[in-house]
């Protein structure tokens, strides 16, 4: 694009060294001038291309905020209710269930020594 550009600027430029009349510079001046316009609406098509890409992502990024904003709704939600469990829950003793398997290894184990006659 840029080449043919130059090329056709160049080929204009060297007819201007043999004026013919006011014609070429007439056709130079029109020539220049559509160059400029094209240039202008290269430069806005870009410009408004970032415009409407900006405006995409804020549509998306407002999106997200909603979905973000639900969901730490519901967190407070649930957090809620988990404090209400607990709550009504005081008596109750809460274990892990890895600590029950680790006390029924435990057992376990010393059933299999005693069995074998390493423990009394």
């Amino acid at each position: 694009m840029v080449i043919s550009l130059l090329l056709t600027v160049s080929a204009l430029v060297l007819q201007l060294w043999n004026p013919q009349g006011l014609e070429g510079v007439i056709f130079f001046g029109l020539i220049m001038l559509v160059a400029l316009l094209y240039a202008t609406w290269l430069y806005a098509k870009e410009k408004f291309g970032l415009i409407y890409m900006a405006t995409k992502k804020i549509t998306e990024l407002e999106g997200k905020v909603n979905s973000i904003s639900s969901f730490c709704k519901m967190d407070k939600r649930i957090s809620i209710l988990e404090y209400e469990s607990n709550r009504k829950r005081k008596g109750q003793i809460d274990l892990d269930p890895s600590v029950l398997m680790l006390i029924l290894l435990i057992i376990l184990f010393y059933l299999y020594l005693r069995s074998s006659g390493y423990l009394p």
